[in-house]
């Protein structure tokens, strides 16, 4: 029972040695679980604002649209009234034409500069098509550009979100752990808001809210040279961890050599107590045995003396 004891406690050291091994393989390996909910959190925090500036977006558009709507119907009037003062013009001059006498040369000459307007207006409707479909193409490709922008600035927060440089809105909890770096977990807060991409601007400085070029790309060359710093010291003391560990395991082998060994002279030792046990048992038996002998032996020579003594005192009354 003993032995069974002992191993057991054994097994249970050898599976709790192993648990603690997986957990710090874990712990290095993985990321913690606070940190990937921050990083979410900011995630959906960017996502957030930029709905919100599509919403504001769709909002200018609509406003920019109603406002083309009421000029084209300004103009529509406007040119309604142009063309019913060039039909009455027209039918004045009409009127001047038909009271005159008109010669075929005047008629050709007249054909001729109606022939050379019409033209001159099929030439210039073509232009104005091609003016258009070029100002059209050229606004869808300044869209897809301003879109593109709108996700690197998004990729940029969310990036930004992971590498911890702009503050959480969610209280944030220090890990404990020793090789924790608050430089670039807890502390390293580089940016005071994230990066908003402004499409109304009138000067292209002013389209971005931070100066990528003179400000964040010098942060983020020093943010990459410290994160480079803690991941080295990391993986030193990664490399620290485990040479104790397996100085550990050595010295949790050579101690279960010598528990083994101690266990084979305990089991030993164990058979022996019981052999002793066994044989002490049957000498008790055979001194018991002799003893309730000795013991009977020594009534009978009890009871023969109280007989005797009894005899003799009668004796001495006669």
């Amino acid at each position: 029972l003993r032995n069974e004891e002992v191993e057991r406690q054994i097994q249970k050291l050898i599976n709790g040695n192993e648990t603690l091994e997986n957990e710090l393989k874990d712990l290095n390996s993985g990321e913690p679980p606070l940190f990937k909910e921050n990083r979410e959190h900011g995630v959906l925090l960017a996502d957030k604002e930029k709905f919100r500036q599509y919403l504001e977006s769709m909002e200018l558009k609509k406003q920019k649209l109603i406002s083309s709507r009421v000029k084209l119907k300004e103009e529509l009037l406007f040119k309604e009234n142009e063309l019913k003062e060039l039909s009455e013009s027209k039918a004045e001059i009409q009127k001047i034409v038909d009271s005159q006498e008109i010669s075929q040369a005047d008629v050709d000459r007249m054909n001729a500069e109606r022939d050379q307007l019409t033209k001159t207006r099929d030439q210039l409707s073509e232009k104005s098509t091609e003016v258009s479909k070029e100002q059209w193409e050229k606004e869808i490709s300044l869209q897809k550009k301003m879109d593109q922008i709108d996700k690197l600035v998004e990729t940029f927060n969310s990036m930004a979100h992971k590498l911890r440089l702009l503050p959480d809105e969610t209280s944030y909890i220090q890990p404990q752990s020793s090789s924790y770096d608050y430089q670039t977990h807890g502390e390293a807060r580089p940016l005071i808001t994230e990066l908003k991409f402004n499409a109304q601007a009138t000067r292209s400085e002013k389209m971005l809210t931070l100066d990528l070029r003179n400000s964040i790309k010098p942060m983020l060359s020093s943010h990459k040279q410290q994160i480079n710093a803690s991941v080295f010291k990391v993986q030193e003391e990664s490399i620290a961890l485990q040479e104790t560990l397996d100085k550990l395991n050595e010295t949790h082998a050579e101690k279960l050599d010598v528990l083994q060994t101690k266990m084979l002279e305990l089991k030993k030792l164990d058979e022996r107590f019981e052999e002793m046990k066994l044989l002490i048992g049957k000498e008790s038996s055979t001194s018991n045995l002799e003893m309730e002998g000795i013991d009977r032996e020594i009534q009978n020579i009890k009871a023969e003396n109280s007989t005797l003594l009894i005899v003799a005192q009668e004796r001495l009354l006669k």
